[in-house]
């Protein structure tokens, strides 16, 4: 369609259609749909924004707490899977609390004496997570998979010793995830959730957040109180 021609009813059609099947993606595309009209109002190649006034899908928060025989099963399939990095990104995900692309970025200058420098994206805190044996099996283990050290210095890196493309990260997680529910896994999960599942068993709550309520968005286990009386 020409620019001129979207107005804001084909708009709300568009999310309402779209919504019916992911509110999620339906809101992204309400983001990205305002910034590129806003673009072109600016540049007078449209005289309106049509995405203005039309609101997004109200979405539920995820509420989905990986148990630990989950992340186990998981974590057994992509050891032996064509994509051996999952295994460890999972592990440094889990144990520091990391999203995928907070992983895919680590470089060796993040191995600190201390631990493992978090370089945190979204606004939120870096912050340094202490060596634990198991942290240090999953970078040890990272480390090996690598042919040689980048210029970069990447821990993980693709077949041609690169970054790890995004697309290819979500392809290889899609393919374990798949075979895992093939293999006994009852209810899938995003990569994402493996944080939250950290936030949930972490003593401290710890999420990098700076907010108290973003904190509390990635908890996912309720409190265990005593009744009044």
């Amino acid at each position: 369609m020409e620019p001129k021609a979207v107005t804001p009813l084909l708009v709300r059609k568009f999310m309402d259609k779209l919504g019916d099947r992911v509110e999620s993606t339906a809101n992204r595309c309400h983001t990205v749909l305002s910034t590129v009209f806003g673009w072109g109002y600016e540049r007078n190649m449209v005289l309106v924004n049509p995405v203005l006034g039309i609101k997004k899908h109200k979405e539920k928060p995820r509420s989905r707490n990986i148990e630990d025989w989950g992340f186990d099963l998981v974590y057994k399939i992509a050891q032996g899977n064509s994509y051996p990095w999952i295994a460890p990104m999972m592990e440094i995900a889990y144990l520091c609390r990391m999203r995928a692309i907070e992983v895919r970025s680590l470089t060796e200058s993040d191995l600190l004496k201390e631990g493992a420098l978090v370089e945190r994206r979204k606004n939120s805190m870096n912050e340094i997570t202490k060596w634990s044996p198991r942290l240090r099996k999953a970078i040890s283990d990272a480390s090996k998979l690598r042919k040689s050290t980048t210029e970069d210095g990447l821990l993980f890196v693709s077949s041609s010793n690169g970054s790890i493309p995004k697309t290819n990260f979500d392809s290889a997680w899609r393919r374990i995830r798949t075979k895992a529910l093939e293999n006994d896994l009852t209810e899938s999960f995003n990569f994402h959730d493996l944080k939250a599942k950290r936030v949930t068993d972490h003593s401290e709550k710890a999420s990098g957040h700076k907010s108290k309520k973003m904190q509390a968005v990635y908890d996912r286990k309720p409190n265990l109180i005593e009744a009044t009386r």
